[in-house]
């Protein structure tokens, strides 16, 4: 499936993107300029205008762990970074608890094993195809060797892929194996965003 990304610092800008892109589920980027440089929208700001569709709140932000439960009831799954993590297994059962799905990030440079024993207790692994924080960067292919690794060890996890998404990338993350593409920037600066969504779509299903 593709997944609308928005990044966005205000209220109002993250509302025009939900407008202006019909879809069933929302990838929402979550950071606190600690983590990565900037800063976004938070908790407050997505429960005042959640949307009815699944929302996966992406959170690029240190201490995840505290700052997840102020995001029950704005959000539907919830993604942190290994990198920010000192107990996956703490993370897992916490995010459960909060009624969350639960899934885990992983930088273009961080290695598999750092996530690989936890894949069969989560419901997304999203790797990163890009250094977080920033749309519009250029897709690192070489991240793709991780996706066709979980694939092939844990069949039926969802394997979700982020950054560098738009349509020469489409079919080569799909055939790796991933089957939850998310995309930012191919959509949100395109003349006409839900019509670049839909052919996404189209290219996705054809791969």
């Amino acid at each position: 499936m593709i997944i609308p990304a928005f990044l966005e610092t205000t209220t109002a800008a993250l509302r025009k993107r939900f407008s202006q892109v019909e879809s069933l589920r929302y990838h929402i980027d979550v950071m606190d300029g600690s983590f990565t440089p900037r800063r976004t929208v938070g908790a407050a700001g997505l429960k005042a205008i959640k949307p009815n569709a699944f929302i996966e709140a992406h959170l690029m932000v240190k201490d995840p762990l505290k700052k997840m439960p102020a995001f029950v009831g704005a959000i539907d799954m919830v993604i942190v970074h290994v990198e920010t993590l000192d107990d996956v297994d703490d993370y897992i059962r916490n995010a459960k608890r909060c009624g969350l799905l639960v899934g885990v990030a992983i930088d273009p440079e961080t290695p598999l094993r750092k996530i690989s024993p936890y894949a069969q207790w989560l419901d997304r692994v999203l790797i990163m195809t890009v250094h977080p924080g920033k749309q519009g960067q250029k897709f690192d292919k070489k991240a793709l060797a991780k996706v066709r690794l979980l694939r092939k060890r844990f069949p039926h996890l969802s394997i979700g892929v982020d950054g560098g998404i738009h349509h020469g990338t489409v079919r080569m993350a799909a055939k790796a194996g991933a089957d939850a593409l998310v995309v930012g920037s191919a959509i949100v600066h395109a003349d006409n965003p839900m019509k670049a969504f839909k052919e996404l779509q189209a290219e996705e299903r054809g791969a």
